[in-house]
């Protein structure tokens, strides 16, 4: 039912954009560029690609930074001494390695490179079955306007 209201949907785009004007291929890709499924591949592919990030990131170690200066010009001093200058710096720097846990850290990012090509792949499948319906729907709009005008 699904497809059929998206064959539907996409015949409708068709019929009442001015197709005698446009080529096969550039219905193809006006249609290629309003397609939802491709769009929520895309989407899908961008998060598979995340978390390959996310996976290099959880193996590389952790570093931090911080330094902070501490200026003391003037101070009420009781001894009559009333002017006092101090600073005081502090840095403070530290890195943390997550413990090595054998091969699964490797195991784990080709498994989520692995899960990308394949959703490349998916992406791909889904245009060419797109190209297909388009195809078909394009020459069924074809054959009825030239019935129409027999």
């Amino acid at each position: 039912m699904k497809n059929l209201t998206h064959t539907l949907s996409m015949l409708f785009l068709l019929w009442t954009s001015n197709l005698l004007a446009k080529s096969l291929q550039e219905t193809y890709l006006e249609t290629l560029q309003h397609s939802e499924k491709i769009a929520l591949e895309g989407e899908e592919l961008i998060q598979r690609e995340e978390k390959i990030n996310q996976a290099w990131g959880a193996m590389l170690p952790n570093v931090n930074l911080s330094a902070a200066v501490q200026h003391i010009d003037y101070i009420n001093n009781p001894l009559g001494n009333n002017k006092l200058k101090t600073e005081q710096n502090s840095v403070k720097f530290t890195m943390q390695q997550a413990l090595f846990r054998g091969l699964r850290d490797f195991a784990t990012l080709r498994q989520k490179k692995i899960l990308v090509d394949a959703q490349v792949l998916e992406i791909q499948d889904a245009a060419r079955i797109l190209y297909y319906e388009v195809v078909q729907i394009f020459y069924t709009i074809l054959s009825l306007e030239q019935d129409k005008k027999n």
